[in-house]
């Protein structure tokens, strides 16, 4: 569960954090031809669902990875992780190192999504703060400072799914509008030190608004041409009988100048079905 992929563009590596019979494994994928180029045990464990409390992102900045999550026998927070990743030579990861540990791990649970501003070196994470709230937490990865957190105290200053703009220097994701008459929400947080200023918008009306991938949080970015990409299909239909058939799912590609959508291409079948498409980059 959440979007735990990410890619090294300049060695063509796709890693994502998976679960094998050894614990939470990072593995990645040579992106020229799909064979695993490393793999290797990282020493996190998950709440009941892969993903529940874990996050990877690729750090451009200092070309490694950052991997987050509840470590082995701590249950006092979240431990923060750098690895080089594939090593050149080597089916082995790099070696793990110990960066900190940020929130608590009873109260303060990572939920699906995170992303990385890797100029000021901040990782971003969705909490939960408790039962009923949710927040983003900014996190430190030079140490200098604490996590501190940005409480949800209303629809416009959520986010579940997260993309970090470097060319905004903010945050972006969506949310599903579930009050009549539906439809998405464009969301985006921008940070002064603490202060946080929001931005929340109804985007334009269009057939996919029913938002697949754990609400949104399956995400893309295409920063150059500023261009979001999430996963959407047209609301079930009920039946009479039964449970409603899941609808097709389509790529939405939304224009974040223009503030609307602009694509929309049927990925459904590729290769597995109408969930075809769990995860994804952009490269």
């Amino acid at each position: 569960m959440g979007d735990l992929t990410t890619i090294d563009s300049e060695k063509r590596i796709f890693y994502y954090l998976g679960d094998t019979s050894s614990g939470t494994t990072l593995l990645g994928l040579n992106m020229k031809d799909g064979s695993v180029a490393c793999q290797g045990v990282v020493p996190l464990r998950e709440i009941v669902y892969v993903g529940i409390a874990q996050s990877i992102d690729y750090d451009m900045e200092n070309d490694n990875l950052v991997i987050s999550g509840l470590a082995e026998g701590n249950t006092t927070g979240h431990s923060v992780l750098r690895t080089s990743g594939c090593v050149e030579g080597s089916t082995n990861i790099g070696k793990l190192e110990h960066v900190g540990i940020f929130g608590d791990g009873t109260f303060a649970p990572m939920l699906h999504a995170s992303a990385i501003d890797s100029k000021q070196q901040r990782l971003f994470v969705t909490l939960a703060i408790t039962k009923e709230q949710d927040a983003v937490g900014v996190i430190d990865l030079n140490g200098k400072q604490p996590m501190f957190t940005i409480p949800a105290d209303s629809f416009q200053h959520t986010l579940l799914g997260m993309q970090y703009d470097t060319k905004t220097e903010s945050i972006v994701g969506v949310l599903p509008i579930n009050e009549a008459p539906g439809g998405i929400a464009l969301q985006s947080l921008k940070l002064d030190g603490t202060t946080p200023t929001w931005k929340s918008m109804t985007l334009p009306t269009q057939d996919y608004d029913w938002l697949y991938g754990n609400s949104g949080t399956v995400s893309a970015l295409n920063i150059e041409d500023g261009q979001l990409y999430v996963l959407a299909g047209k609301h079930p239909q009920q039946p009479s009988k039964g449970p409603p058939k899941m609808p097709e799912m389509h790529l939405v590609c939304i224009d974040l100048l223009k503030e609307k959508v602009v694509e929309t291409p049927l990925v459904s079948g590729l290769p597995f079905g109408v969930d075809s498409l769990l995860e994804m980059n952009y490269v």
